[in-house]
Formats: C-alpha cells, structure tokens, sequence
C-alpha cells in the first residue's frame, strides 16, 4: 500500500476550474515523485497526463468520497483537497512526505497545510510537536477541507452519508472533538495554494490572478458544423442577423471585405460581427439568434469570447469582446486582439450594397491595427495578433 495520494475531489459544476486546476498542478508539482495524484469527479474527471481518475456517479458528496477511501483508495495517508485551491508555487514534496512519517511515528492522524492570516496569533499561541503546531479540537472547523494530510481512517470516520462538505465541516468539527483527535498545523509553506470560487463561482477579487495564468483559450463544440463558405445568402444573413443584435460592427475579414472592396471577401467561410460583453451575453445571443444553430463557442478566463452560429450554410462568427479599463478585449485561437474601446463604442455607418452597417471609428485604423499597415492589398492572411 503507498503511503500518500494527492486526492483532488470535485463536482461536474465546478468543472470551469479544472483548466486552471490541471495548469497550476502541472506548473507546481513533480509528478515523478512517488505521490499518485487522484482526481475524484462526479460523472467525469479531465482526462490529462499524470492524473488517475475515478467518477462517485449522482450521489452526495460524502457518499462518493466514502466510496473512493473504501474500495479504491490504496494509500494509508491523504492529502486532500477541493479543485479551487489552485497551487500557485512550488508544492514541497520532500516535506510532504516527511510529515507522513511523522504522522505515522506518532499517530497523528490530521495535518492542515494551510495558514490564514486570522489564525496567525491562534498558532502562535500553540505549542509545538514533533515540528507541528498542536492545535484544541475545540477549535472552530478544527475539521476543513482545505489542502490537509489526513490519515485515511480517521477521514472515513467523520464522514457521513448524504452530506456535503460544508456540513461535513462543520459537524466533523464536533466529531472530532468528541473522539478527542488533536488537529495539527504545518505553518511552512508545503502547499502553497490559493481558493479561488467561492459558492459554484469565481471569486472576482480572483479575477486578474486567473488572466495572467497565460492559459489558452478553450473551444466547446456543440455540434459538428464545417463551413464551406459564403453563398449568395450571406449578404441576407448578415443584415439578418444585425437586425436582431443591440450595438455591434463589423469585424475581421468581413470588416476588411466590405470596407476595401465592397462586398464580402470571395475566399471568406464566415461573417464576422463584433459585440462587447456583459452579464448573461450567451444566453442573449442565443435568444436574439432564434433560428440560428450554435455550433462552437470559445471561452477565456471564465468569459464567453466567441459564439458561432449557422443557418441555411452560412457561418456567423459573433466575436465578444471585454472592458479592461480603455480597451475592449477579444481573446481566441489564435491570441489576443485589443482596441480602444471608443473605437469599437463610437462606431460610424458603412453604406453596403446590403445596407447600412456599423463600422469601427476609424475603420481604416481598425483595419491597420487588425490587419497591419498592408490591410489594403488583397492577400491571403490572419489578422495580427498578441501572444497570450
């Protein structure tokens, strides 16, 4: 039996975090180290090097966890955690497995490897053993599932069918107490990690923190679409579909089509038309394009930044792009775009052989940032783009 697993556990709803979960892990933790990392999921678990996984099925928290410690777990210790404590540095395995054999030499069944800044005087106050800080199972959340090494038994004991791990948290607090278990402290930094949603949601003070991770966008497909190309309908289409959106212009290709040569480019697969973000903006669209099939969608940072719709063959591509103070900004598959957001707000008409269309201000600005100083010679490229 190994002596410790690293044991992720989460629920499907969560699963907008696993990204950013499996990025930081990768980053911060030595996978040849002779530590199993676990991923214990609901009905599914990403599918990643490194990492086991095992699925508890529609059951509640603690009956799926109970099942996993019972019948798979192989391991007499665990370092368990949720999947929003992200690791933000290097996690110390050598530690980590040294208070394993501390844990083992003295019984101590519960190591919390975190430390709050409202528990500092709390610690200090504590005694020391054996390199821990000893803490009262008196203590308010004496039991917390936090990043902690617990010994396996002693976990499976204070769990209880059909609870939560709120509940769990705060009755096995009490059950601790009552089984006299002393809860210990590790105040060095073994696993530096950082909670990042709170309630199923995004903690927006953790907002910036989750942008500068550098992760790259991530496509969903709904169903299989491949466009092949723009038909005689597409002109109809795009006044369609304009009709029905609040404030938009034109972008990309058909922004540069229209503008230089008047009509849509002739080797183009789609229209693409730019919006900027706001609360709830997917399920809007979807309403707004009543009759239109969305096939793709691409999200960044917990933000929708593009949707793709089709009706009758023709591709729309809607690009969404978001406030970052005087810039609106649009992150996809091929990197980062960013314009003054008065630009893409103040927008000026366009007189198509469709109709009147909204175009960036100044469209042949927004053209050079897009395109580069060659936008008006025909030829055959991306726009430009920024690394993410």
């Amino acid at each position: 039996m190994n002596s410790l697993i690293h044991l992720t556990h989460s629920g499907d709803r969560n699963a907008f975090i696993w990204p950013y979960w499996y990025h930081q892990l990768q980053e911060n933790w030595d996978f040849n180290a002779g530590i199993e990392s676990v991923f214990l999921g609901q009905t599914r678990y990403p599918k990643v090097p490194g990492i086991s996984g095992f699925t508890t099925g529609n059951i509640p928290w603690a009956d799926g966890l109970m099942v996993y410690l019972e019948k798979n777990c192989h391991a007499d210790y665990v370092l368990y955690t949720l999947e929003d404590c992200l690791l933000i540095r290097k996690a110390d395995i050598a530690g980590l497995k040294d208070i394993v054999v501390t844990m083992k030499k003295t019984g101590i069944g519960l190591v919390k490897l975190y430390l709050n800044r409202n528990l500092v005087p709390y610690v200090e106050a504590n005694e020391r053993e054996h390199g821990l800080v000893k803490c009262s199972s008196e203590m308010q959340f004496s039991c917390s599932f936090f990043p902690s090494i617990w010994d396996r038994k002693l976990l499976l004991s204070i769990l209880r069918a059909g609870e939560n791990p709120w509940i769990s948290e705060r009755r096995g607090s009490g059950r601790l107490m009552k089984a006299g278990v002393t809860p210990y402290y590790c105040d060095r930094e073994i696993y530096p990690f950082r909670e990042v949603v709170r309630r199923g949601k995004l903690k927006p003070s953790h907002m910036r923190f989750i942008r500068n991770l550098h992760i790259p966008p991530q496509v969903h497909r709904v169903e299989h679409f491949k466009p092949k190309g723009l038909g005689d309908n597409a002109g109809a289409i795009l006044m369609d579909v304009v009709d029905r959106l609040g404030h938009y212009w034109l972008s990309a290709g058909t922004a540069l089509g229209l503008y230089r040569d008047g009509k849509l480019l002739p080797n183009d697969t789609d229209i693409d038309i730019a919006i900027e973000g706001f609360f709830g903006v997917e399920a809007v669209l979807k309403s707004w394009l009543k009759g239109y099939t969305l096939f793709r969608y691409t999200t960044h940072s917990f933000r929708t930044m593009q949707m793709a719709f089709y009706k009758d063959d023709v591709c729309v591509d809607i690009y969404i792009y978001w406030p970052d103070k005087r810039w609106l900004v649009n992150v996809g598959e091929y990197g980062r775009v960013i314009f003054p957001a008065q630009m893409l707000r103040e927008t000026v008409y366009l007189c198509s052989k469709y109709g009147s269309l909204n175009m960036p201000n100044p469209p042949a600005e927004y053209l050079k940032i897009k395109f580069g100083d060659d936008w008006h010679i025909p030829q055959s490229k991306k726009g430009v783009y920024e690394k993410i």
